[in-house]
């Protein structure tokens, strides 16, 4: 048993000593970063959840640091369907965020959604009361980041297909959000 304990007392401190050289090597020692969250909310409880949260470079511009937001939100709760920062817009002094939701493959041509086929905005998140509370809620949260103290945005707004979004169940949407 002593010889089993000492193996593995050696294993043990061979792994920290590895892992050690690795975050040594990932991250230099100039780059801060900033830890985004990823919110969304639970369909049963309507109760937020943390889905992710994502390490940004603090010295990436406004912009980039949106997009990375963008693309991990996306990844993590809309099928990788592209949420795309347009610009940001200034009005009456407020830095306001314009994305873009897009579809992927033959639904993002100029087709009508009743012939979407595969995962998309329309019948995916936008669709119900409750599905589109959350993609609502989701988009919204996590874009606006409200607990973030460093330089942000103001707020958001967002087109669908680079036009108005008008649906019955994200009727926040059809707005600016204010943070």
């Amino acid at each position: 048993e002593s010889s089993n304990s000492t193996e593995n007392d050696n294993l043990e401190e061979t792994g920290n000593v590895e892992e050690d050289k690795v975050e040594d090597i990932e991250k230099e020692p100039n780059i801060k970063s900033m830890e985004m969250i990823l919110y969304s909310k639970d369909a049963n409880t309507e109760q937020e959840v943390i889905i992710g949260k994502v390490d940004i470079n603090e010295n990436l511009s406004l912009e980039d640091k949106l997009r990375t937001l963008a693309s991990n939100l996306s990844e993590k709760a809309f099928d990788n369907l592209p949420i795309n920062l347009v610009k940001i817009n200034d009005v009456n002094g407020k830095k306001i965020a314009l994305f873009n939701l897009d579809e992927i493959g033959e639904n993002a041509k100029d087709i009508t959604f009743d012939k979407y086929i595969g995962v998309n905005w329309i019948n995916n998140y936008f669709s119900g009361s409750t599905g589109g509370s959350i993609t609502e809620y989701t988009l919204i949260t996590t874009l606006l980041q409200n607990s973030y103290n460093g330089e942000w945005i103001d707020g958001i707004e967002f087109t669908y297909k680079n036009s108005r979004i008008e649906f019955d169940h994200v009727p926040e949407l059809t707005e600016i959000i204010y943070r």
